[in-house]
């Protein structure tokens, strides 16, 4: 099973896939691509195709995740917008299986649509819970193009205090 993760933030927008055998991670493999959202969002439907085309044909995809930070830019009014016009840019693009990383779960697109803010700068999280698949106790810093990101790994679990950017720097 191969599951790409983007992580599409205002500047660069990443990806890794992850494939997974007897659910055990097997590969991963990361790229990224420089796109600045706040000026060329129109841009990401394409960029985010391309990208997994650098590692796989995209047809050997079975599931895509998506954390995002892109919604922040200038090119949307609101935080909410922005959400909602990524999601609508993915859902286009992809056949399988779309899903949402939240700041408490996992969501489905009625549940994003039911409110996008529960996505907005939890890119964080899904790169954690990788992490800690790997590594059971550690720190991890994620360190994106205008922020860092400090997150405890104990026992194979992400154990930030806080979940948004806001409750996280208090």
């Amino acid at each position: 099973m191969k599951v790409a993760g983007f992580d599409i933030g205002g500047a660069n927008t990443d990806l890794a896939i992850v494939e997974y055998e007897n659910g055990e991670i097997k590969d991963i493999q990361t790229v990224f691509e420089y796109l600045p959202m706040w000026s060329q969002n129109e841009r990401l439907g394409n960029v985010l195709y391309d990208l997994i085309e650098k590692i796989c044909p995209v047809d050997e995809i079975d599931a895509v995740g998506i954390s995002m930070t892109a919604e922040l830019v200038d090119a949307f009014e609101t935080k909410a917008q922005g959400v909602l016009d990524i999601a609508t840019t993915c859902e286009k693009l992809f056949d399988c299986p779309v899903a949402y990383i939240g700041t408490d779960k996992v969501l489905s697109l009625a549940e994003l649509i039911a409110n996008p803010i529960e996505v907005a700068a939890a890119n964080w999280i899904a790169t954690s819970h990788i992490v800690a698949e790997i590594e059971k106790d550690c720190i991890f810093v994620d360190t994106g193009s205008t922020t860092t990101d400090i997150i405890p790994i104990k026992d194979g679990k992400e154990c930030a205090k806080g979940r948004t950017d806001f409750e996280r720097s208090a």
